[in-house]
């Protein structure tokens, strides 16, 4: 497929000479790039985006070197708003705003923002690693909020829950499984070309593991489960990323409770050595690995404060406070990561009268009260707490559809055998 290249307001031998070159860039770009690549951030993974960045990314370039050549004509006093596309006349109204940005191929998806602040944030030292976003200060508050509004509709609260569900089930006239499939089996579907695409290694396993909950597969997920082998070595590097950028920030990254890293049964159970260090590591600044994982205890070969380490291990529980959660001892081998006993398993904490996991189970309970949030939240919650259903139950097992309401499992991921 051609560009569509504009016509550039303004000329001189600069200007020719580099618009020239940009356009054989733009091609070897476009054409010879691996969009499989792990090293594209979004949006610049979807091939037809990244032909529009190029496209009208022409004109801002040549903008900018008609500037700095000095010589005549519009375009020469560093004036903004002698831009070709003044921003005073392409922004105006709601509708320019929705047309510009749909023509320049961005992604107004929370999830997608999300993932994008969380890149960021990672990956360019000039950001404060220590401003982070708190759970009601998302990125896509406020107008960027209203553009989504305005971009996908917005339902009345009184309905979103079923809203979205009936949404979900005519997302498509020929869905990717069996239309008589529960409506979460064609979300994950779905899911898993967007995460998968877009999120790389992380995003793929995210699918997998929430629909190991959804199936009620239960168990403990380890590196030797159904996981692509390349997405297990690139969790693996993710993970350490995530921890090397985020080693000084002890909210982040906190050295796990002495009383249980102490404990010679729990090193003896997961094998740590003497050196091994332990670390309960938050990844809610991270979309993809926080869809994974939330805060999982992360055993390291060493501190990665004072240098270079390995991850050598990841160990957590795979439940939710708006479907179903699990009561941990601590004692013996009741503790994250190890096989669950079924009685165990109780409704998630907001299905409780008091908010906590062992509160009396509050029985009139909706889908909409225990996802809790409104916005993004709901949508992204949605298919946990939707197979779940009303109500509350003190045990699994008391569900009267138990198997189909998810069920969690425990992982333990042994990432040195990877």
């Amino acid at each position: 497929m051609s560009f569509n290249w504009p016509d550039i307001p303004f000329t001189g031998a600069e200007v020719d000479a580099f618009v020239n070159e940009y356009k054989l860039i733009a091609e070897e770009i476009y054409y010879n790039y691996p969009y499989d690549s792990l090293e594209l951030l979004t949006p610049y993974t979807n091939k037809e985006a990244l032909k529009k960045y190029l496209e009208y990314g022409i004109i801002y370039a040549a903008f900018i070197v008609k500037q700095r050549a000095g010589n005549s004509g519009p375009g020469t006093d560093f004036d903004l708003n002698n831009s070709p596309y003044s921003p005073i006349d392409a922004m105006n109204t709601a509708e320019k705003r929705k047309n510009l940005m749909k023509n320049f191929g961005c992604i107004f998806t929370p999830g997608d923002m999300a993932a994008s602040w969380g890149e960021n944030k990672e990956n360019d030292e000039s950001l404060d690693p220590y401003d982070e976003l708190s759970p009601e200060d998302e990125p896509w508050k406020g107008p960027i909020q209203d553009l989504m509004d305005s971009l996908t509709g917005n339902q009345n609260a009184d309905d979103k829950c079923g809203g979205f569900y009936a949404k979900y089930e005519n997302v498509n006239n020929n869905p990717p499984v069996d239309a008589d499939g529960p409506l979460w089996s064609t979300i994950l579907n779905l899911g898993e070309k967007v995460l998968g695409f877009l999120g790389g290694a992380s995003g793929y396993l995210a699918v997998q593991l929430l629909r190991r909950y959804l199936q009620g597969t239960g168990g403990v997920f380890t590196e030797n489960s159904d996981w692509r082998l390349a997405s297990k070595s690139g969790v693996k590097s993710e993970i350490k990323s995530h921890i090397n950028f985020w080693k000084n920030n002890t909210y982040v990254v906190q050295p796990l409770e002495s009383g249980l890293t102490a404990s010679e049964t729990w090193r003896s159970y997961f094998g740590l050595l003497e050196s091994d260090v332990v670390f309960q590591v938050r990844f809610a600044n991270n979309f993809t690995l926080a869809s994974c994982f939330g805060t999982a205890t992360v055993v390291l070969s060493g501190d990665p404060v004072f240098g270079d380490f390995e991850v050598k291990r990841l160990i957590d529980d795979y439940d939710f406070f708006y479907g179903w959660e699990v009561i941990r001892s601590r004692i013996g081998i009741d503790f994250e990561g190890t096989p669950i006993n079924d009685l165990s398993i109780t409704s998630g904490s907001n299905r409780k009268s008091n908010g906590e996991k062992t509160g009396p189970c509050d029985q009139n309970a909706t889908v909409c009260e225990a996802i809790g949030r409104e916005g993004i939240h709901w949508a992204i919650r949605f298919p946990v707490a939707g197979s779940f259903g009303a109500g509350c139950y003190d045990k699994w097992e008391d569900h009267p559809d138990a198997e189909n309401s998810g069920k969690p499992f425990s992982i333990n991921i042994n990432f040195a055998n990877i």
